[in-house]
């Protein structure tokens, strides 16, 4: 399993790549429009073809490059159903599982942030817990990651007077 953490330092959004590099697959996980062509290099130095494209929740913090990066590649867009996006996109739902190549992607439904708010863990097709996932980003090597686990470090809340 290949893991990639892209951090954007104008916005403080992340964004994943995660592929197979047995199958040559890749997915995108919450793409920013601005780093579409990043996503494509660094797919094209690893060997891999981007064939899904995953938005973990609506986003209002950055502009998202998911029909961008599917124009680019004809990769499938996947979002939760009750994101209730008005293009074509696969609608995931709790227990879902995307197939990367090896790789299995299973469905977290974990709203709260948004309604729509999804984590994904990651497995082998063997079935044993993906190796590699060690970015501060993941929870565990087989737990739930996606945008909700930040590697950013959270900043100290400013304390107001009463």
């Amino acid at each position: 399993m290949i893991f990639q953490q892209i951090l954007n330092e104008e916005s403080g959004c992340l964004s994943y790549l995660v592929g197979c590099g047995q199958a040559g697959q890749a997915v995108i996980v919450d793409p920013g429009r601005d780093r579409v062509h990043e996503y494509l290099r660094l797919a094209r130095r690893k060997g891999l073809q981007i064939t899904h494209v995953v938005e973990t929740h609506t986003h209002a913090d950055h502009i998202s490059g998911n029909r961008d990066l599917a124009a680019a590649t004809n990769a499938a867009i996947f979002a939760h159903r009750a994101a209730g996006l008005a293009f074509d996109h696969e609608r995931l739902s709790d227990g879902d599982e995307l197939r990367v190549g090896n790789i299995r992607l299973k469905v977290a439904h974990t709203p709260g942030h948004t309604p729509d708010w999804s984590v994904f863990s990651s497995r082998t097709s063997t079935g044993a817990p993906s190796r590699g996932s060690s970015s501060p980003a993941t929870r565990s090597s087989s737990g739930p990651w996606g945008a909700r686990t930040s590697a950013v470090p959270a900043r100290p809340r400013r304390r107001t007077r009463a």
